[in-house]
């Protein structure tokens, strides 16, 4: 089964000496990084050393083809998950702004019959009831 950690989770991983350490051959095979996670780690990046990791990140995932740019089909059913939790459960404004790359990533980890790995069940809670994606909890 295919893995997409939230942003929380590639933190957390690389700030205890990396992500690979933390887990074995076979669970770091299911491991696929996303643009979207990506993105988010890009943004935070204050040093060099950041972005060098960062790089080799991307680098590491492409090369072994588990680098995951959401498809059209993606940003369509994130902008619908979005649409439905502003009407029916009445979320705007700022959450529903924060909510915008948690729905993105929902929705093409839904796309690729992948899990969610995260520490923010907070949010990934209001998605499923609408997108039926599989959360662990990291």
């Amino acid at each position: 089964m295919s893995v997409f950690p939230d942003t929380n989770v590639w933190i957390a991983w690389l700030a205890s000496g990396g992500w690979e350490a933390r887990l074995s051959s076979r669970e770091r095979r299911a491991v696929h990084l996303t643009s979207v996670a990506l993105q988010e780690l890009w943004a935070g990046a204050q040093t060099d050393e950041h972005a060098a990791v960062f790089r080799e990140l991307a680098e590491v995932h492409r090369r072994a083809q588990r680098l995951h740019v959401p498809p059209a089909a993606a940003w369509i059913l994130s902008g619908q998950v979005l649409a439905w939790l502003r009407g029916s459960a009445q979320v705007g404004g700022a959450r529903l702004r924060r909510l915008r790359n948690d729905a993105l990533l929902a929705a093409t980890a839904h796309l690729h019959d992948a899990d969610i790995l995260t520490s923010d069940t907070e949010d990934f809670t209001l998605i499923q009831r609408v997108l039926p994606v599989r959360v662990r909890v990291a």
